[in-house]
């Protein structure tokens, strides 16, 4: 006779959670206490988690943890103690100041441990911005040696800016936007990053045609509402959606490359039906008309794109 595989319950993995802790293995005891916590949600299986993702370094489950159960963690200086401990580690500090306040007007601490937990939250924020401000000092010289690095490298590096204050990304972009030296694709990302943040100014910037240009990029808007782009997937899908799927769908992704290079001068180019002959041209056997101009600036995108 075949054994019979019972169910596994609450007991079951509470019990395997505390045999896996007591001989020392946390990352399994954690989690079959959280597969018991699934199946009842109780208080002292949550203290467990929150201890134990504590000794584990993951502060972030141990505060979502402890989220569920907040009144039980301000119930002690103890476990409000860890719980604050959790708010200050994920940099959390407007909850944290914010949590404080409701425990001094509950009067739930002395005044002597009140004052305690002000003081750390003071230190750690005085920290968090020096900490901060040197990260940023790094980033800041990362990215104003864009120039001397390989296009993949600048490409990678780049992204960085998200991190930097809004006067800081238009002062770098400056720089960046108009030296000939950094890629264009790096170039474009600069300028969509300056659309995103709300920049409402003229920024100069050399296009992929090697045009210099001052542009604003609150008005050109970001690449994914591109009307060019839009206007040519749309047409080429209506024409091969039904007869070529898979030529379609090359075409758009070779399309999504060339107008992210083209940005944020696509409405220089806005020649939907001489963009989407070009295209064609290069796949369909049959006579049709071609644009020099469109024809150009293919040429320079895809330089561009055998660089990168």
């Amino acid at each position: 006779m075949s054994n019979i595989e019972f169910p596994r319950n609450y007991d079951f993995y509470l019990s395997k959670g505390r045999e896996a802790l007591e001989a020392g293995h946390l990352s399994e005891g954690l989690y079959f206490l959280e597969e018991a916590y699934l199946k009842k949600q109780e208080t002292i299986v949550n203290w467990l988690i929150v201890s134990t993702a504590f000794e584990l370094g993951e502060f972030v489950k141990a505060l979502n943890y402890m989220n569920e159960e907040k009144a039980f963690y301000l119930e002690s200086v103890e476990r409000f103690t860890l719980y604050f401990q959790a708010l200050l580690v994920v940099k959390q500090f407007d909850l944290a100041r914010k949590v404080l306040w409701d425990t001094k007007q509950r009067k739930l601490f002395s005044e002597e441990e009140q004052h305690g937990f002000d003081y750390q939250l003071e230190l750690q924020e005085q920290l968090h911005q020096v900490e901060r401000q040197q990260m940023i000092k790094e980033i800041k010289k990362r990215l104003e040696d864009l120039p001397n690095q390989t296009a993949y490298e600048q490409m990678v590096q780049v992204k960085e800016i998200a991190a930097m204050s809004l006067k800081q990304k238009v002062q770098l972009s400056q720089k960046m936007l108009t030296n000939p030296s950094v890629t264009p694709i790096v170039r474009n990302f600069l300028f969509e990053e300056l659309s995103r943040s709300g920049v409402n100014q003229e920024i100069e910037i050399i296009a992929v045609d090697g045009s210099r240009l001052k542009l604003n990029p609150v008005e050109i808007g970001l690449p994914e509402y591109s009307v060019l782009e839009r206007s040519i997937a749309e047409k080429m899908k209506q024409e091969l959606a039904d007869t070529d799927p898979v030529l379609l769908e090359n075409l758009l992704e070779e399309l999504r490359l060339e107008m992210a290079l083209l940005y944020p001068i696509q409405s220089a180019y806005d020649d939907p039906k001489g963009w989407t002959a070009s295209l064609y041209s290069e796949y369909l056997e049959r006579p049709l008309s071609l644009h020099p101009r469109i024809e150009k600036i293919r040429g320079i995108l895809k330089k561009a794109m055998v660089v990168l």
